[in-house]
């Protein structure tokens, strides 16, 4: 009598352990994304071609689960145009329904702030509307993006800290 084995197709098995694998790491978000405000925006250093900004965050959790933010990446518009680019690494907590600020640097080229200058020399500076967009980075999860639109008044450009 002779012994037969059985073999095992290893490519099949491969497949469906990366597939366990793969889904175990997913953790998908139930709830609702953070918002984010922009609350202040604050000159730190310019040059011909380059200005630094500082701006200034609100992050709010609508969630019943407190969150943490791994880091963020954004563009910034001011009156329907495209004016700064920022980014953090910086690791920041929030309760369940609540919120912090975080204050991230953003960079603009000479091209958005002669844009801004063009529109507010032609009256269009009495308020500025603005939209934030980008995407969110939650621990254990992937990015989330978000985008969100609102107004600053032109005292959260000046510098002055809210």
């Amino acid at each position: 009598m002779r012994y037969r084995e059985k073999t095992v197709c290893w490519p099949l098995a491969v497949l469906t352990l990366a597939v366990v694998i793969t889904a175990g790491g997913c953790a998908s978000f139930r709830g609702e994304p953070p918002r984010l405000n922009v609350v202040n925006l604050k000159v730190v250093k310019a040059t011909p071609l380059e200005q630094r900004y500082q701006v200034r965050l609100r992050v709010q959790n609508p969630n019943d689960k407190g969150l943490i933010i791994n880091g963020l990446n954004f563009d910034l518009y001011l009156n329907d145009q495209h004016f700064a680019s920022g980014m953090t690494g910086q690791k920041l907590k929030i309760s369940r329904y609540g919120d912090a600020l975080v204050d991230v640097m953003a960079t603009s080229t000479v091209f958005g702030l002669y844009r801004q200058l063009m529109a507010i020399s032609q009256g269009q500076g009495q308020e500025f509307s603005y939209k934030i967009k980008g995407k969110i980075s939650l621990e254990g999860r992937r990015a989330l993006p978000f985008e969100r639109k609102g107004d600053l008044a032109p005292q959260a450009l000046s510098g002055e800290s809210q």
